[in-house]
């Protein structure tokens, strides 16, 4: 495991985390502006964790605009996933992990609270084969926020999607 790394001569200073031969890392709702200095700072993929109603396939011209490949993992945990929706998210992980392994450098988000992207995150560590200690530290790693605002349930259940 390889805490994120920043890389300062960018335009926009990225935590990132390396997985594999790629890396990731967890922001903002990024707008046309700062999905410019993206690109600038190395991200090649915005990946999207909204579903329609939120208005995530938005980002997908937006992102493609600004030199970015789009990824859309659309889900909402509010409603409860279907074994159909966790189906899909297990798909999600699969494809993260192909970016990954390509040397991808993936920028995940969703909305403010970053719930959502940092599940996936954590489901995303054990599912490439990391405890679950270390998983919950890759998240640590991106702030407070990251971590501690995610309900036990929420962490049982994306340790369960992540799981081979």
């Amino acid at each position: 495991m390889k805490l994120p790394s920043t890389t300062p001569a960018s335009p926009v200073n990225i935590a990132w985390f390396t997985l594999g031969v790629g890396r990731i890392c967890l922001g903002k709702k990024p707008d046309d502006n700062y999905l410019k200095q993206l690109a600038q700072s190395g991200v090649t993929h915005l990946a999207t964790v909204q579903t329609s109603a939120e208005s995530g396939r938005s980002y997908e011209a937006k992102a493609e605009a600004s030199g970015l490949a789009w990824v859309w993992l659309p889900f909402d945990i509010a409603q409860g996933a279907t074994p159909n929706e966790e189906a899909y998210i297990k798909q999600y992980l699969t494809e993260l992990k192909a970016l990954l392994n390509e040397g991808a450098s993936i920028y995940l988000h969703c909305d403010g609270t970053q719930q959502r992207c940092s599940l996936l995150l954590y489901a995303l560590c054990l599912n490439k084969g990391m405890s679950t200690s270390s998983a919950y530290s890759v998240l640590h790693s991106f702030g407070k926020n990251a971590a501690n605002q995610l309900p036990r349930g929420a962490l049982e259940w994306a340790a369960a999607i992540g799981a081979k």
